[in-house]
């Protein structure tokens, strides 16, 4: 085996190992053993690639058990199957409403901000459910040496911040008073 192929085989250990430890931090247990084995049946194509067949059945049926994993992780693991997340985004609309009248300083910057807060808030389950759409897509589509550089990129992205929670919170600061009757579980998800 040349070094370059022992070279590309630690990489993508190394990239499934600390997808494994990045997720599994996050405690994103689904999409981190996915990872880990995705690490793995890259290797293992490497590996074989010399073989007529690039992918034994050992590297299929590996290969099946990252994408079942990655599949299941997006369910157990996104915002837009959040039944409390997507009711906390409902309970929001309906007190930037009602924030929008009984606001204690309402200036006009105010007003743009509820007004913002309520059109993102609005919005923000259809776009947690087209991100987690993006997903499934990414995992059925792509195959696994692209899977698994995919799965290294998104570590690399920030955190994305709920539009709907961050402008929510900017509302919260200036109305406090206005949000006393919101249902408090909802309030707390969105101002954690």
């Amino acid at each position: 085996m040349s070094k370059v192929r022992i070279f590309f085989i630690a990489i993508c250990i190394i990239l499934g190992i600390s997808i494994f430890i990045l997720k599994a931090l996050s405690g994103f247990w689904l999409s981190a053993f996915s990872g880990l084995i995705a690490g793995f049946v890259v290797s293992g194509i490497i590996v074989f690639w010399e073989d007529g067949d690039s992918k034994t059945f050992i590297v299929k049926v590996f290969g099946g058990v990252s994408l079942i994993l990655g599949v299941m992780g997006v369910f157990a693991e996104s915002d837009a199957f959040n039944t409390s997340l997507t009711k906390a985004h409902v309970d929001a609309v309906s007190q930037l409403a009602k924030a929008n009248n009984s606001c204690e300083s309402k200036t006009n910057e105010v007003q743009n901000i509820i007004n913002y807060a309520i059109l993102v808030c609005a919005l923000q389950s259809n776009r947690n459910l087209q991100s987690a759409i993006i997903d499934i897509e990414k995992q059925l589509k792509l195959s696994p040496e692209l899977g698994l550089i995919d799965s290294a990129l998104s570590l690399t992205k920030k955190e994305n911040i709920s539009k709907c929670a961050s402008a929510f919170r900017t509302s919260y600061k200036y109305c406090k008073s206005s949000f006393g009757s919101m249902n408090k579980e909802s309030k707390e998800l969105l101002l954690e």
